[in-house]
């Protein structure tokens, strides 16, 4: 694109924030550094200003030079945040007409112009006391935290197919994906590969790494131009000394994406309409590397639903034998047959791999299945069936499971060299989207 087309573009679309950066790329590509960082400046604060938080905060740290990152992010905190930020109903972003303009014939007037245009914000975007949009995790720290958490994060750029987390893999890191499309897929250990979801942006990948060691259960791939926010769990735990707001948000965030899910994947949840006030009962806990959770003959423990990792469910029968009954993944429960019976534990359960799990009390279920009959018949129903399988197992008879494109963000240079680990994507797989001028004052 020319310097000329940019300025049209522009003139055409002034509220888009995607053209006045295009404008800006111009500008620097002619060497006119200075007067495209002014633009790129304008172009976050339209951003800002029109409630596209995550377009402008993208903006902000991939397009400008360090020094301006905190002065550029207080206008997304005077904008986002909890004790900046105007709540009520957030009407739809301005949408200015076209400009009708005269476009210089010189290149030297057109620069001069450009930067006239990419700078003019007037009508672009929500006048000021105007409500805004809440943005998760940022939309409930104060004006400081805010920038803090903003500075921290550690962007990633990927294109379709590149990898972001490596199933079997440790790393704690949690990412606010912005921009984008990634692909969930897990590789089982029959050799099988499974997308469990396809999950788009604004989003959050990793969550559990910040609770646990264990390995990641599964492989997120980008599927489009991703833009992907990390921050580690030692960083999260030295920015919560300062700002104790901040890990009580991601807690928060963890827990919600644990009940979205457990509505998902747990066969007993799905079934109950009291969800939500039943989730509140069960506690949070933590499994360490090849952990006992409880052992075969044990008094009824309560109940248990593994949120992240695998349960190695053995029993030892009459005749001394070990029996490897089943291995449990996110979603299954655990336990009910003692607390249905209110008898011991007929098998033990073990987490080679450490995890997390919820466990619902002996004392809770009881006061909830008052409540709430239905509790109880569903999980008769999920016994019932296990009933039959363990038989089958023990005695066994003979010979007998804002979407947001990224590409027009990252910087073009980021683009052109891909790192070696990447993916293969299916061809049909969808993928987001002269003389030099005089010297001016503007110019480096």
């Amino acid at each position: 694109m020319s310097l000329q087309e940019a300025i049209l573009t522009l003139a055409r679309q002034p509220g888009s924030v995607k053209s006045r950066l295009l404008l800006s790329n111009e500008l620097a590509a002619l060497g006119y550094k200075v007067w495209a960082e002014e633009v790129a400046c304008a172009a976050v604060d339209a951003a800002a200003s029109r409630g596209e938080f995550f377009s402008a905060l993208a903006l902000c740290r991939l397009h400008l030079p360090e020094h301006l990152h905190e002065e550029m992010l207080s206008f997304l905190a005077r904008r986002f945040a909890v004790d900046q930020r105007v709540a009520g109903f957030v009407p739809p972003p301005p949408q200015p007409s076209p400009r009708v303009i005269a476009l210089p014939l010189e290149l030297e007037e057109q620069v001069r112009f450009a930067r006239k245009i990419g700078t003019d914000l007037a009508g672009i975007g929500y006048p000021e006391g105007t409500p805004m949009p809440y943005v998760p995790l940022f939309g409930d720290l104060t004006y400081s935290e805010f920038i803090q958490m903003a500075l921290s994060l550690v962007p990633r750029k990927l294109s379709a197919g590149e990898l972001l987390l490596r199933q079997g893999e440790k790393e704690q890191q949690f990412y606010l994906l912005s921009h984008g499309v990634v692909e969930v897929r897990q590789e089982r250990s029959n050799g099988q590969s499974f997308v469990l979801a396809l999950v788009e942006a604004p989003s959050y990948v990793g969550e559990m790494g910040l609770l646990t060691t264990v390995s990641h259960r599964a492989s997120v791939f980008a599927r489009s131009h991703v833009i992907a926010w990390s921050i580690s769990a030692e960083q999260l735990a030295l920015l919560g000394r300062r700002h104790p707001e901040i890990l009580e948000q991601i807690r928060v965030i963890v827990r919600q994406r644990q009940i979205e899910n457990l509505m998902r994947l747990s066969p007993v949840f799905s079934a109950i309409s009291f969800k939500e006030r039943l989730l509140r009962a069960f506690r949070v806990r933590v499994i360490e590397v090849d952990e006992q959770v409880f052992a075969q003959g044990s008094p009824p423990p309560g109940l248990f639903v593994v949120l992240h990792g695998e349960a190695v469910v053995l029993m030892q029968t009459p005749d001394g034998r070990r029996v490897h009954l089943a291995t449990l993944g996110e979603g299954d429960t655990f336990g009910e047959f003692s607390l249905l019976n209110n008898e011991p534990t007929n098998a033990g359960i073990w987490m080679p791999d450490g995890g997390i799990v919820l466990h619902l009390p002996v004392d809770a279920y009881r006061q909830l299945r008052n409540e709430e009959p239905s509790l109880e018949s569903t999980l008769r129903e999920l016994m019932t069936l296990r009933t039959q399988a363990l038989r089958d197992i023990v005695n066994p008879i003979p010979l007998s499971y804002e979407h947001l494109d990224a590409s027009w963000l990252i910087p073009a240079e980021d683009t052109d060299a891909l790192p070696s680990e990447r993916w293969e994507v299916d061809a049909d797989t969808p993928v987001g989207a002269g003389k030099r001028p005089p010297k001016l004052e503007g110019r480096s």
